[in-house]
């Protein structure tokens, strides 16, 4: 599996959502609306004939779209063998709910679990009864045997406690935990001052909390953070380029098709792609596969790569630091690591994913 394209599509349903977490990409919008459900279900039609096999519904918070349910159905009825919703679980928490989700077809879930108790995570959510909610939607969740996932951005409040994050972790039983560095996709970009943390000062508290995971969540995956950050942790990253042969990650070309351009002004996106595809690429090719690499390389080129990237033995699989990361903090911590140059993206993740299917 880890060396194949993602077969995993995000369906955006909105931005409207029941919590306020300070650093989403969206705060400063106002999180309200919802995509019409005929624009979403003609989504997962373009996603399905695209040959996904699993889609992940975000938003916002999917779980509050007026259609929702139906839109279960729907996605079930188009043969998605994995339907998953990203959720804050502040609906989930009503298990009669969760049944008639799982019931019409959800059977994968994806957490937003940004702290280890209630004073962290309602802080962070700014919705007071936030975190009792989550923890009662995983349990909820759980009495049928669906298996979920955790993300958790990791930003300057709740770095310090990654251990504690990792305790609860375990004790919640997790598929997989996603360590998030905060990063600035879309109006994030004007919170960076705010919530960023200097990754050479992150990286040894996600070291430990990694090692409080390893035996216990089958998946760890370690997002936008640099390479050079990571030694002896290498494996566990996801950034890119990894993430398109991730099966949990989206696909980037469809990302481009469905819903980026919603959020995103269209002539930027197309003017990317056709940048990213003239230079990154001397033969043209039009393999629906190939965009992949060409979205990612697209995606890569607003990051920011220093001369002592380009000295360092991860250089081609590692796409820097983010421009607004690298405006605050600049280049200093970034220690190139010596070696012969690895050009295979996979390198460190050689049957990361060997076990996995869609649908299991």
């Amino acid at each position: 599996m880890s060396d194949t394209y993602t077969k995993r599509a995000r369906i955006f349903t909105g931005m409207g959502c029941n919590a306020r977490c300070r650093f989403c990409y969206y705060y400063l919008a106002e999180l309200k609306g919802f995509w019409p459900k005929e624009v979403i279900m003609k989504e997962m039609d373009i996603a399905w004939k695209a040959g996904m096999k699993a889609i992940d519904f975000s938003g916002g918070e999917p779980t509050i779209h007026p259609d929702f349910i139906e839109l279960i159905k729907y996605a079930k009825s188009k043969g998605f063998k994995t339907i998953c919703t990203l959720t804050n679980g502040l609906r989930m928490a009503d298990e009669n709910f969760v049944k008639e989700m799982v019931e019409n077809g959800i059977n994968d879930v994806l957490f937003s679990i940004h702290g280890h108790n209630s004073q962290e995570h309602d802080y962070i959510t700014q919705v007071p009864g936030s975190f009792e909610k989550i923890i009662r939607s995983v349990e909820n969740l759980k009495k049928y045997s669906i298996p979920f996932r955790i993300n958790c951005t990791v930003t300057n409040i709740n770095y310090r406690n990654l251990e504690k994050h990792a305790k609860l972790y375990n004790k919640l039983e997790p598929r997989q935990v996603n360590f998030i560095l905060f990063n600035d996709f879309e109006l994030a970009d004007q919170l960076a001052n705010q919530f960023s943390v200097k990754y050479s000062i992150a990286s040894s508290y996600i070291k430990k909390a990694v090692d409080i995971l390893k035996g216990r969540v089958p998946y760890i995956n370690l997002r936008y953070i640099p390479f050079c950050f990571m030694r002896g942790y290498e494996k566990y990253i996801c950034h890119y380029p990894q993430k398109i042969f991730d099966p949990f990650e989206w696909s980037q070309r469809m990302l481009i098709k469905l819903t980026a351009k919603k959020v995103t002004p269209t002539w930027k996106y197309l003017g990317y792609f056709f940048y990213g595809f003239l230079k990154s690429h001397p033969k043209i090719k039009l393999s629906k596969d190939y965009l992949e690499d060409i979205c990612v390389s697209m995606r890569i080129r607003s990051y920011f790569k220093s001369e002592k990237c380009k000295k360092c033995k991860f250089n081609k699989i590692c796409p820097g630091l983010e421009k607004s990361y690298f405006k605050i903090f600049g280049d200093s911590e970034l220690k190139p690591a010596d070696g012969e140059k690895i050009i295979d993206p996979l390198y460190f993740r050689k049957d990361f994913y060997s076990d996995f299917e869609y649908g299991k």
